[in-house]
């Protein structure tokens, strides 16, 4: 009798503790749930997607929105030198002999400024987590490709300069569509050649150095949008009627002066596909039209598609009229003059 007194009374003993218990986890939960959550983002007063931590350190407002403000006027704006982990009050941070936009914070080749141009983390080495380091990485928009021999032409904007680089595609060559983080439409398809176009934004290339010097691309990572002026600069082409002051073989690198603007010259790539013809003035030619004819005086009618500030010539036409030392200029060309 008594043993089921105790037992009683433990029981019920057990059972006010467990509501006990109950009530003050439930409490304790509904604290947690309405309280500050377990990942606090930094404060951000003046949602600039800059901490306020970090403009107070460096004395900028926490009422104003201070990003896009170069407040060293080194080129890097203040979120850049926030990503970069740069001072913004100093235009060579550390004093190391380097300015800000050229350091290499993560050592990865490429420095600070060319990483916010091609949209890659000036803190990460591979910014797709791909295997692929960003320095090892093609990137730009395509502005020529030959499906007979396969060279793919891109254009990127530096912010030094403006680089065209040239690629071969072969059967092994892997195209795939880059997946938009933003979630915009995807082709549920793998592009095939008939996919490189001209305009289209070429988000990488692994590539391989052949024994000529040459690249060779392993995988191609196409964006399913064309360029545009937020990126690499709108596809535009253009005719012009023009002398030839000099060709680079080794660079490729065409050097005209505009006929009806004889004060500008400007600086073309002549890519792989570039085709060449005889105009209908040339009488009888001996030969095939082509790169060799591209000699000092030759006048020439130019196709060209301008990207990112790089003109690539499409189309060279070879017309009678020479330019010889002395000679006045004139437009025998059908072309337009659209430097």
């Amino acid at each position: 009798m008594r043993e089921d007194k105790v037992d009683r009374g433990l029981s019920s003993a057990i059972g006010r503790a467990g509501r006990v218990l109950l009530f003050v986890g439930t409490g304790l939960a509904m604290m947690l749930a309405t309280s500050t959550p377990a990942f606090a983002r930094p404060a951000d007063r003046n949602h600039n997607k800059i901490p306020d931590s970090w403009e107070k350190k460096f004395h900028m407002s926490l009422n104003r929105n201070q990003a896009n403000l170069d407040a060293d006027h080194d080129g890097l704006t203040n979120i850049q030198e926030f990503l970069s982990g740069t001072n913004p009050r100093v235009a060579d941070t550390g004093h190391t002999g380097v300015p800000d936009p050229l350091k290499d914070a993560d050592h990865d080749g490429v420095d600070n400024a060319q990483e916010f141009l091609d949209g890659t983390n000036p803190r990460g080495a591979d910014s797709d987590h791909d295997g692929v380091r960003d320095g090892n990485e093609i990137r730009g928009t395509i502005t020529a490709f030959d499906p007979l021999t396969g060279i793919l032409t891109l254009a990127s904007r530096s912010h030094r300069r403006s680089v065209v680089t040239t690629v071969t595609i072969d059967a092994d060559t892997v195209l795939k569509w880059k997946t938009d983080h933003r979630g915009d439409a995807t082709p549920t398809a793998d592009p095939t050649l008939a996919d490189l176009v001209v305009g289209v934004r070429v988000h990488s290339v692994d590539a391989t150095t052949q024994p000529d010097g040459s690249l060779l691309a392993t995988r191609v990572l196409l964006k399913a949008e064309q360029a545009d002026g937020d990126d690499e600069g709108d596809h535009q082409e253009a005719d012009m009627t023009a002398a030839v002051v000099s060709f680079d073989t080794t660079s490729a690198t065409l050097v005209v002066q505009a006929v009806r603007h004889s004060d500008h010259t400007f600086d073309l790539t002549v890519a792989p596909g570039t085709t060449f013809a005889w105009g209908e003035d040339i009488v009888a030619p001996d030969h095939v039209a082509g790169s060799g004819d591209l000699i000092a005086g030759a006048i020439v009618e130019v196709r060209f598609t301008e990207l990112a500030g790089a003109k690539t010539a499409v189309r060279v036409v070879f017309h009678a009229a020479v330019m010889h030392k002395g000679d006045s200029m004139h437009d025998d060309g059908p072309g337009h003059d659209r430097p």
